[in-house]
């Protein structure tokens, strides 16, 4: 189908620019990119729009909930953060102990453990014999072969991080 579309110079001077550094091949192909990215664009819109009005539509049939009618149905324990811990059916005395466990996950989130305190918390045992390791690998896969993988992807992202110089 032919059209002629009429572009603004800036437009114009743009979609040559895409043009001349190879992202399309001609102005055609620059205009029918813009259009599917606008299509896809009013698409999001008329769903939003449509969620809107089903979450309208349910409002109106069903009611709705104030904030103090929310805050009244949530139980009385508060985490660090001033969020209320939410457990259906709970009662306040019911939750007491869940803030206590919020803080020590928020704690282990938050500091830097070492290797060995980290392994603790998560209850890991150590490594002692490599050979342990070994035996469970799997037989089509070389330790070595991993080892070096790792090291060879490690070197190539240091690489990488450091603007291509040397690692």
């Amino acid at each position: 189908m032919a059209t002629n579309v009429h572009l603004t110079p800036e437009l114009a001077s743009f979609a040559r620019a895409c043009v001349k550094d190879g992202l399309y091949n001609n102005v055609s192909e620059v205009v029918r990119s813009g259009l599917r990215l606008l299509k896809e664009q009013e698409d999001r819109r008329r769903a939003f729009d449509a969620m809107i009005a089903r979450s309208l539509k349910e409002t109106d049939d069903k009611g709705a909930r104030t904030m103090d009618d929310v805050e009244a149905a949530m139980p009385d324990s508060m985490n660090d953060s001033g969020s209320r811990e939410i457990v259906p059916g709970a009662t306040g005395a019911e939750t007491a102990g869940t803030d206590s466990l919020r803080k020590e996950q928020d704690n282990l989130f938050w500091s830097s453990l070492s290797l060995t305190e980290l392994a603790k918390a998560q209850g890991v045992a150590p490594v002692d014999d490599l050979d342990d390791v070994s035996a469970m690998w799997p037989s089509d896969d070389s330790p070595d072969e991993v080892l070096t993988h790792v090291l060879t992807e490690r070197a190539a992202r240091r690489t990488v991080a450091n603007g291509n110089r040397n690692p």
